[in-house]
């Protein structure tokens, strides 16, 4: 009995179609950068990179939902000006006494993460994070340089210099 992978393969995609895109797949893990980079970094009064130092969940002032603050330690800012050496940002969603309130397009943030942000003040003035859940990207260290990559492998430092040739695009 062959398998449906394989059925669908065979049947459903030609041999030369396949290979072209199970390399270009392959290929893109590692030298792309994350879809509408560019808008973000247009579109974000702050870009930073650093490390989550506490995700704290609560109530909003009408008890009516619950928001989780984040706070980061800031590595360094991509794009816009210093305001310190931590900024928090405030996520809908989160879960306060048992209760839990979760949005699909929202990021989910954990202690010790290593992340690059693109952030947003809104009416309030409180940072969110531009572009929900795209707005955030994981950092791992890569095994053998020991720097900072994406999770595809792609460099920090590449991306941070794409965030940088958009924004200053925006400026002109």
């Amino acid at each position: 009995m062959k398998s449906i992978s394989r059925l669908f393969c065979r049947n459903l995609l030609p041999g030369p179609l396949l290979s072209v895109m199970l390399l270009s797949s392959a290929a893109g893990q590692t030298t792309t950068t994350p879809p509408g980079t560019d808008d973000m970094s247009r579109r974000a009064e702050v870009v930073v990179v650093g490390t989550v130092n506490r995700v704290a969940s609560e109530w909003n002032a009408s008890h009516t939902r619950i928001v989780t603050r984040v706070t980061l330690a800031v590595d360094q800012y991509v794009k816009g000006s210093s305001t310190g050496e931590t900024m928090t940002l405030v996520v809908p969603g989160g879960e306060v006494g048992g209760i839990g309130e979760w949005y699909s397009h929202s990021p989910q943030f954990k202690e010790n993460e290593d992340v690059l942000v693109f952030a947003e003040k809104d009416a309030q003035g409180m940072l969110r994070v531009t572009a929900g859940n795209r707005g955030k990207i994981s950092l791992r260290k890569d095994g053998e340089t020991g720097r900072r990559v994406l999770s595809n492998g792609l460099p920090l430092e590449r991306l941070m210099n794409q965030i940088r040739d958009a924004s200053k695009i925006e400026s002109h």
